[in-house]
Parts: C-alpha cells; sequence; structure tokens
C-alpha cells in the first residue's frame, strides 16, 4: 500500500474499516505484539519512544490536513532521509 498522498493515509484501514490508516499506523508503531509492530521486526532497528511519539505527533497532524495542504511526490522521495 502506497502511502504517498493525503488519501492514503486517510482512507479505510484494511483490518479494520472503522478507522483510517493514519490511526491503525499509530496502533503499529506502539504495538506490543511482534506480528503487528510497525516497522516490521527484522526490517530496520526498532524505533526508540522519542522516534515513536514524532511519528504518532506527525500522524495524527498530517491526516487531519486538507488537500490544500503540499502533497509528497515520486521526486521528493528521493530527498528523504531513511
Amino acid at each position: 500500500m502506497p502511502l504517498m498522498q493525503l488519501s492514503d493515509f486517510q482512507a479505510p484501514a484494511r483490518l479494520d474499516a472503522g478507522m483510517n490508516v493514519a490511526l491503525a499506523a499509530q496502533f503499529r508503531i506502539l504495538a506490543t505484539a511482534p506480528a503487528r509492530l510497525m516497522p516490521p521486526l527484522n526490517s530496520t532497528a526498532p524505533l526508540v519512544m522519542n522516534q515513536k511519539v514524532l511519528l504518532i505527533q506527525w500522524l495524527s497532524t498530517f491526516s487531519s490536513f486538507g488537500e490544500l495542504s503540499c502533497a509528497i511526490t515520486e521526486s521528493d522521495s528521493e530527498h528523504l532521509v531513511p
């Protein structure tokens, strides 16, 4: 699932249509069950708490923006820091 546009984050979550993708991502960032954790185990170094807090703040703010906010484009993604 691409997460490049506002509509991607505002779409219903696949596993729970009662929440959007941005909210589901927040639950997965804080998950304690390895199968639910985001990012997945063994994919990167685990996030430390301040990274989790920053991501959750960004997701909760970003998902409430309107369509007039700046969109991330494919060309922008090459400048993102991993």
